[in-house]
């Protein structure tokens, strides 16, 4: 099933990077990271285990929802995409999956989720006035007492990518050019306060590839 949403004028390089990307090579990124294991998923799951909603944020090619579907949930899934090449992929790879199509920076549920889950780095494709603004953009969509989950790497990038500044790393490759922005843990815990949340965690751990992650739960 495919949910109804309005795709809003996107012109960054990001969104053509990932038209262009074939899914064999993400999911290599994937094993690079070590994101390939579900090691978060397997760190978030007992705090949504018995949720009604899980709604994931920048879906991709169903990494994270493959995990959960193995360990069993059977609460409602919804996957929220952008990019139309990825969507086709989880149509077919998730046919009774409800699918959104939109820009989480303009997230409106037709419904409030239990939790949101903004897994592998997402929250970096944004500018830092873009995370800024769609975290409040996200507490929006969250019922009271709901959860957002933000996983990215841990006070630096490692593997992936040339830094061209403290914050900013540049990836480029011959299907396009990945940039991303690495908010600190402060920068994230003043947005989930400016957002409204009521409480803040940070959850630290390491991928299966040794690389330090964080996992940042938001409570509203």
């Amino acid at each position: 099933m495919t949910l109804s949403g309005e795709m809003p004028s996107v012109s960054e390089g990001n969104y053509e990077f990932y038209r262009r990307i074939q899914i064999p090579i993400f999911q290599h990124y994937a094993k690079l990271t070590g994101m390939d294991t579900g090691k978060d998923i397997d760190i978030i799951y007992p705090m949504i285990e018995k949720s009604t909603l899980v709604v994931e944020l920048g879906a991709g090619y169903g990494r994270s929802v493959q995990f959960l579907l193995q360990k069993g949930f059977c609460g409602r899934l919804v996957l929220v995409e952008r990019v139309p090449e990825m969507i086709e992929y989880l149509k077919q790879a998730f046919p009774p999956l409800e699918i959104l199509q939109t820009d989480i920076r303009y997230l409106q549920l037709p419904f409030q989720a239990d939790v949101l889950l903004w897994l592998w780095s997402g929250i970096l494709e944004l500018s830092r006035q873009e995370q800024t603004q769609t975290v409040q953009q996200l507490y929006k969509n969250l019922k009271k007492g709901g959860l957002l989950f933000i996983e990215a790497p841990y006070q630096r990038i490692q593997v992936v990518g040339s830094h061209t500044s403290e914050k900013l790393i540049k990836l480029e490759t011959e299907w396009g050019t990945l940039t991303a922005y690495l908010p600190s843990p402060e920068e994230v815990e003043s947005d989930a306060r400016l957002a409204g949340f009521s409480s803040f965690k940070k959850i630290l751990y390491r991928s299966q590839t040794d690389l330090e992650r964080v996992i940042y739960l938001l409570t509203k």
